[in-house]
């Protein structure tokens, strides 16, 4: 994230449409947005700023040198080895994936002010709308899963089945640069928790939330999927463990 890069739906399409899944688009229209921005941000890791197209450059990397879709690389190389077969990576709108989770979001939640703007619907309401993922955009989002599924993932961490102990170490390995920002691995944040250090990532699409904290010491983690755009699910999944803590279910020390 510290590339400079900026942001593809900060960049804008070059068709005027938004980059809201309810317009296709693929990673190379992404990626060619942020890449014809006339300049950087800022220096390559001066500062840090989230951006979803550096994930798909690496998507793009990995397809090149592998030669093979990264849908497939992820498939053979990821999933079978850990026997993750509800899991893939969403990179075609036409895929039927059996039991899926339709997306959605409250109509009177604040990020649809966007919608009635655009003109995808009249004005605020109640009860919900559902959101359709039309585009299938990947690297920064798009795995869809199963909780049996994620936790053969997280079980990895442990087994270290899939790469050793080298490419546990590169996953929660940091780097430091002059944006001072320093609990950043790879695809991994450093935090604490009830006085214990945790390994954490949140993430979320339209339509969806999600969270994940583990804690190594302990081998415990707690992780929360919801197919609500505003399911605030860091919220909840920390609530679960304090629930678990106060009852006496689970102990940190």
């Amino acid at each position: 994230m510290t590339s400079g890069l900026i942001e593809y739906y900060v960049a804008g399409r070059e068709n005027g449409f938004d980059f809201s899944s309810l317009h296709f688009f693929s990673v190379d229209t992404a990626i060619q947005a942020s890449l014809t921005h006339p300049k950087l941000l800022y220096q390559p890791g001066e500062k840090w700023r989230y951006s979803n197209v550096n994930y798909m450059l690496l998507t793009k990397i990995v397809a090149q040198i592998s030669g093979k879709k990264f849908s497939q690389f992820a498939k053979e190389r990821i999933f079978e080895p850990l026997g993750m077969s509800h899991t893939l990576i969403h990179d075609d709108i036409t895929q039927v994936i059996p039991n899926r989770s339709q997306g959605y979001n409250n109509r009177d939640a604040d990020n649809t002010d966007w919608m009635i703007d655009n003109g995808y619907i009249p004005a605020k309401g109640t009860g919900y709308l559902q959101t359709s993922r039309n585009s299938p955009h990947h690297g920064g989002s798009g795995i869809f899963t199963t909780l049996n599924d994620w936790k053969k993932w997280i079980d990895n961490f442990e087994t270290k089945k899939l790469g050793g102990q080298g490419f546990y170490d590169l996953m929660h390995q940091t780097m430091a640069f002059p944006h001072g920002k320093d609990n950043d691995a790879f695809g991994l944040a450093f935090g604490n928790s009830h006085g214990h250090e945790m390994v954490f990532y949140d993430g979320g699409d339209w339509g969806y939330s999600s969270f994940m904290m583990r804690f190594p010491q302990q081998k415990l983690s707690v992780v929360c999927f919801s197919n609500l755009g505003t399911g605030r699910a860091q919220d909840k999944a920390k609530q679960a463990l304090d629930i678990l803590l106060e009852d006496g279910i689970i102990s940190l020390d």
